[in-house]
């Protein structure tokens, strides 16, 4: 009597492992746009002018950490290294846009907007490009 008991309950285990076994179907991830692989701190890596290294020079600029938040809104920390010593944070809004196969990214601080051509972008890298004045200013930053 007992064997028939047991077997009904070893029965139920076996079908609830059974069941917890089964392959789930994973839905493929959506591939992240532009605009979410931005979002995050940044720090500037490496500075440009027309193609000439100056992170050296510019070396105030590369402890200073940009956070592109997903609501469209930045901030940009002033670091310990300030350029010049009236140099605050400053609070903006960005977006980002296609220019015939070009991506555009576009800030806005105080009613000025600026805009810079993203070069490349992964999951840990950015590099900008803006040119001001005929000067072209290349900009790679690394995520933090």
């Amino acid at each position: 009597m007992k064997k028939y008991i047991y077997l009904p309950l070893l029965t139920m285990v076996l079908i609830s492992f059974m069941g917890a076994c089964k392959k789930k179907d994973d839905p493929t991830p959506k591939p992240l746009t532009i605009a979410d692989k931005m979002v995050g701190d940044w720090k500037a890596t490496k500075l440009l002018i027309d193609g000439t290294d100056v992170t050296a020079v510019f070396s105030c600029l590369t402890d200073d950490i940009i956070t592109y938040k997903a609501d469209g809104t930045y901030s940009d920390v002033v670091g310990a290294q300030k350029c010049d010593d009236d140099e605050t944070n400053e609070n903006g809004s960005w977006r980002v846009s296609k220019e015939g196969n070009k991506d555009i990214l576009t800030t806005t601080t105080g009613g000025i907007s600026e805009q810079a051509t993203i070069i490349s972008l992964d999951a840990k890298t950015m590099v900008i490009s803006l040119t001001k004045d005929g000067i072209v200013l290349e900009a790679t930053f690394s995520k933090q």
